[in-house]
Parts: C-alpha cells; sequence; structure tokens
C-alpha cells in the first residue's frame, strides 16, 4: 500500500518509519526485510522520535490501517465478515496500550487501541465510505 507518497512493505514498517525525520533512518526501517527487523529498527534507544509523537502515534495507526484493508479487497472484506464482533489484540507480553492481556487473576486489562482501530475501519470500510 502507498502512504504519504511511498509503496510500503507493510503496516508496521510505514508506522515504525513514522517515528523519525531523519530521512536516512526511515530509508533504512523502510527497506527492512521483516515486520519484526523494522520493529526493532523503530525501537532504537539511540533515535529520538519525532516530536509530540505520542499524540499522533494513534490517529497515524488508524490510517495506515484503513490504507491497508483498502489496498486489499478480500482482506478488506474478512474485516467486514467479523460483523460485530469484539476485535481485540491479545497478547501475553504485557502491551496494554495497542492490545489487552490478563493480570494475574485473569482479568483482561488494557486499551486495545489496535482492536479499536480494527472495529473503526470495519464500520467504515462497511459503510463504503
Amino acid at each position: 500500500f502507498t502512504f504519504s507518497r511511498i509503496r510500503w512493505a507493510t503496516v508496521e514498517h510505514a508506522y515504525q518509519a513514522s517515528k523519525f525525520t531523519d530521512v536516512e533512518y526511515m530509508k533504512r526501517i523502510h527497506d527492512a526485510l521483516t515486520p519484526g527487523q523494522a520493529k526493532r529498527l523503530g525501537q532504537a534507544r539511540h533515535r529520538s522520535y519525532r516530536r509530540n509523537w505520542d499524540e499522533y502515534k494513534f490517529d497515524v495507526m488508524g490510517q495506515l490501517v484503513l490504507l491497508k484493508f483498502r489496498a486489499n479487497d478480500n482482506l478488506a472484506q474478512k474485516l467486514i465478515d467479523t460483523g460485530n464482533a469484539v476485535l481485540v489484540e491479545g497478547n501475553t507480553w504485557n502491551d496494554t496500550i495497542w492490545g489487552m492481556c490478563q493480570n494475574k487473576a485473569g482479568v483482561w486489562i488494557g486499551q486495545n487501541a489496535l482492536g479499536q482501530i480494527l472495529m473503526a475501519a470495519r464500520q467504515i470500510l462497511r459503510e463504503g465510505k
């Protein structure tokens, strides 16, 4: 899919590169061989994130997810076919921002931002916007 006039291999690549303003470093993330490698590059502690990144990261992810589904009709239909199901980015690595995980008492905790973004994208696709 295309984001900011650049063709990206995955949402992960585009999202991680969006954290930075250093064009050379963004290209390095763009050229990463796998989404995992792009994520590792995007988590570099020796690099500064773009100013106010925490204010924009959810909007950026929302745009990227929607672009991903709009670029692939089959994938979009699979998302639409989830109906009104609550979508949760469940995990075991304690990501309580993008997903949810169980605490020691077995209670699911977290913001589930990715699940919320997926459900919003599903609604937009369903409505044909």
